[in-house]
């Protein structure tokens, strides 16, 4: 008897969000994910899809998505390895329940890109004491939680101290001048980046966003994210890709000016979202395709994967017109 030949597809969020009830375009997608499942592929999903999920106003319309697409879950682990243990059946457990306090100790974390968005010179005026004052609401609230999470039996005082004086330490108006020093001055010299990365092949974007930076910056770049040792060395540590990716984005790949542009909320907010697109292009490495309806993102993906020798194969996904039939 002839077997199928098993692989796995990393669905982006923005392709889960087309499969709810009512969206137009549901039934090419579903058509289209049903021949990828009959050729023997498995539709994956990772932790990043739940917090997504449940950030939505009617989580519970991703589990019926979920379980429409016979959708397996990543089980997280803490080194990045491409071994995936897939777990069936967990979209309701796990869209049901509240936040575990993991899933806010990472979002902590990852509120810190937020000091590089202002490094960036992407905040415009805002003060560096109310970025700082926001960050340390922030720790001071993830405490309580830790002390809740640990019954008051852990000192969290240590703790407290330990980030509180890591936060204050970071002289963050001399990092915006150097940042700002490394980024193009005004839009025609950003439109001239744009310009040259478009013109490059993906394979190459790299080495040419290491051409915008001083030398002793492509060394240390260069040692922090080597070429085509993946899954090996550096890219054993769990975000080092996504690290990869939001270089790279920061330089102009997978551009989007909404990070840098309009009210200050929704650009902290679009900041935040590339950053998760950039961990969803590390979750999708440990697998074989990874399915995009965001051009940014699958070129974006495109040039980590070629760089890191990363054998995931991103592929856009060009929705069909609302009244024809699919691509």
């Amino acid at each position: 008897m002839e077997t199928k030949q098993q692989f796995s597809v990393y669905l982006d969020q923005n392709i889960l969000s087309h499969l709810r009830e009512g969206q137009p375009h549901k039934d090419a997608i579903m058509a289209m994910l049903d021949s990828l499942k009959s050729k023997g592929g498995h539709l994956v999903y990772s932790r990043l899809h739940i917090e997504e999920c449940r950030a939505f106003y009617q989580p519970k319309q991703f589990i019926q998505v979920l379980n429409d697409i016979c959708g397996l879950y990543i089980v997280p682990e803490v080194n990045f390895n491409q071994q995936l243990l897939l777990r069936p059946n967990a979209a309701e457990q796990l869209l049901s329940g509240d936040d575990d306090f993991a899933a806010k100790s990472i979002r902590l974390l990852n509120n810190d890109l937020l000091l590089s968005q202002y490094a960036l010179g992407w905040l415009g005026d805002l003060d560096v004491s109310e970025l700082k004052n926001d960050r340390q609401n922030e720790i001071d609230l993830w405490i309580d939680e830790l002390k809740r999470e640990t019954f008051g039996l852990l000192d969290t005082q240590p703790i407290l101290q330990q980030l509180s004086d890591s936060l204050r330490s970071i002289d963050l108006d001399k990092l915006r001048n150097e940042g700002e020093q490394s980024q193009p001055k005004n839009d025609a010299d950003w439109n001239k980046r744009f310009s040259e990365l478009d013109g490059t092949p993906t394979a190459e974007l790299f080495a040419r966003v290491l051409g915008y930076m001083d030398e002793k910056s492509q060394h240390i770049v260069s040692d922090m994210f080597p070429k085509s040792t993946w899954p090996e060395g550096a890219y054993q540590e769990a975000g080092t890709i996504a690290g990869l990716c939001i270089l790279l984005f920061t330089q102009g790949v997978g551009r989007d000016p909404t990070v840098k542009r309009g009210k200050l909320t929704k650009r902290k907010k679009r900041f935040l979202a590339q950053f998760r697109d950039c961990c969803h292009i590390e979750e999708a490495a440990r697998c074989h395709f990874f399915l995009s309806l965001d051009e940014g993102a699958i070129k974006l993906a495109q040039a980590v994967f070629a760089h890191a020798g990363v054998s995931t194969q991103a592929c856009l996904i060009s929705l069909p017109k609302v009244s024809g039939a699919a691509d």
